[in-house]
């Protein structure tokens, strides 16, 4: 899901980034709006750098409830075993791992980048070998509840050669993304395969023996529809001219997303992650000016017409000059992305974070993770719940939070109360109460809506009432009765209706 395997940070930079990071409490389960706060009970080698010195790489939710985080880092929570992938139990508030390599550390000898999981069964994808001292487990291996086993390997034969970067979970099939070739010895298995308990497989190809993806892929999404997805670095997906850099798989054939990241040249850098809505799509990675949009660096959004930009900061765009975006992931109405910049857009609190509501990017907090070897990496929503991965000494000035924070994040207002409607000529003038939660974010203005009784659909009505709460519904039709509401809007989105009232036009 990453570009790169970032160099290890020297001896004085890795102590720089301990020291930032103290013993810390036990924090709520759910971290208070607008606060960061650290996971479980922390020190400050909570999740001390391993061999490549990448931090922690990203998290996801077990079937069992439980936080499960990996990357390249040993030891968390001191727990010896906990290596590379450790799990959080919330009932224990502790850091265990998961195996051993049966000499006393962990089961993994290198970074863990992704995790997937098929019934109960958990997959582990990365850069490591043997894992828990099997020879054949080589860059993927699997946890059956009691140990780590190969799977779809052959005896003294590994199915992978290279780098897994990305899993996902579809039909009880397991989607494998990344560096390797003729995965479980197919031959047109390269940089994607699918593995279904048993055998592996290929989806489509460049020609007799060679793999539909010309290098490496960064992530896989499969979709319930039987699309799949990827990111990366490859061109020409199954020699469809158009798929660089992302496209996607439709049962029978590759196709682009939209026109095409690389559409004259588009683009230059790589895809590391992507999110999609319906048929919006959000890209980011380390590319410049997407589709020739020169604000269009590093996220770009298809909108069904065109890829377009998120927003501006001069004529080169929010992100220009940062290494990358490695993470998007969205909340409601909101873009939510993680990375390698510093001041996105010179705001000075945006640092490997930050979130686009539709109109503008906005800090969470004052994060400020800054620090030697500063990045952020992932993202994982559970609720109103942020967990925030990357490699940093603390985040938002919360202590224990070396690498992994978690943040409480506003929402969209509650529904207005109490809304009152006085007909008048042509009119009615409308009076309501606040919501009885902004949900952490003031309500910068109210949504007038009406229609006539037995129609459909709402009209907005221009009012400018921003956080006024009355407003006079004009140029109505004398006699005819009309439905009401009225919704709160925040930064982070607008809100769920009030009551509907019904009035009739004097």
């Amino acid at each position: 899901m990453r570009t790169l395997l970032r160099a290890p940070l020297t001896a004085a930079a890795l102590a720089a980034v301990l020291a930032t990071s103290s013993m810390a409490a036990t924090p709520p389960a759910t971290p208070a709006v607008n606060t960061w706060s650290a996971v479980g009970p922390a020190t400050p080698a909570m999740f001390k750098a391993g061999n490549v010195g990448q931090g922690v790489w990203d998290s996801r939710i077990g079937p069992d409830g439980r936080l499960y985080v990996f990357g390249d880092f040993i030891n968390a929570g001191g727990d010896e075993t906990a290596d590379y992938l450790a799990v959080y139990d919330p009932a224990t508030q502790g850091w265990i791992g998961l195996g051993s390599n049966g000499a006393g550390n962990g089961a993994f000898n290198s970074a863990v980048l992704d995790v997937a999981w098929i019934g109960s069964t958990l997959y582990a994808g990365g850069v490591f070998t043997n894992a828990a001292g099997n020879a054949d487990a080589d860059f993927l291996a699997a946890w059956n509840g009691s140990s780590w086993t190969a799977k779809g390997s052959a005896v003294g034969v590994p199915a992978l050669n290279g780098a897994v970067r990305s899993l996902d979970a579809q039909g009880g099939k397991l989607y494998v993304a990344g560096q390797f070739t003729n995965a479980g010895a197919v031959a047109e298995a390269d940089r994607l395969a699918v593995y279904d308990g048993y055998t592996w497989s290929a989806l489509g190809n460049a020609g007799a023996g060679i793999g539909a993806l010309s290098s490496f892929v960064y992530k896989v999404d499969a979709l319930a529809d039987g699309r799949v997805f990827v990111g990366g670095m490859f061109l020409n997906a199954g020699n469809t001219a158009t798929a660089d850099y992302m496209a996607y798989w439709n049962g029978a054939t590759w196709n682009p997303v939209g026109d095409g990241l690389a559409t004259n040249q588009a683009i230059n850098g790589t895809v590391v992650d992507f999110a999609i809505s319906g048929t919006t799509v959000y890209a980011v990675g380390s590319f410049d000016n997407a589709q020739g949009n020169a604000a269009a660096d590093r996220i770009a959004m298809w909108n069904g017409t065109v890829w377009t930009n998120l927003g501006t900061a001069g004529a080169n765009g929010v992100f220009a000059g940062s290494s990358e975006i490695d993470n998007v992931q969205l909340y409601g109405s909101n873009v939510i992305v993680a990375g390698v910049f510093t001041d996105a857009g010179g705001n000075a609190n945006m640092d490997g974070v930050a979130v686009w509501n539709g109109s503008k990017w906005m800090a969470l907090g004052t994060p400020n993770p800054s620090s030697a070897g500063m990045s952020g990496l992932g993202l994982l929503l559970s609720g109103r719940t942020l967990y925030f991965s990357g490699l940093f000494g603390s985040v938002g000035g919360a202590s224990g939070t070396l690498g992994y924070g978690a943040f409480g994040l506003p929402a969209a207002p509650s529904a207005p109360r109490a809304l009152k409607g006085t007909a008048g000529s042509k009119k009615v003038s409308l009076a309501w109460t606040a919501p009885t939660t902004a949900n952490g974010a003031a309500v910068i203005d109210y949504v007038v809506q009406y229609r006539k009784v037995g129609t459909t659909l709402w009209k907005t009505f221009a009012d400018g009432v921003k956080t006024t709460r009355t407003a006079v519904v004009t140029g109505l039709t004398k006699g005819a009765n009309y439905q009401f509401r009225v919704l709160a809007k925040n930064d982070w989105g607008t809100g769920s209706s009030s009551a509907v009232v019904v009035k009739k036009a004097g």
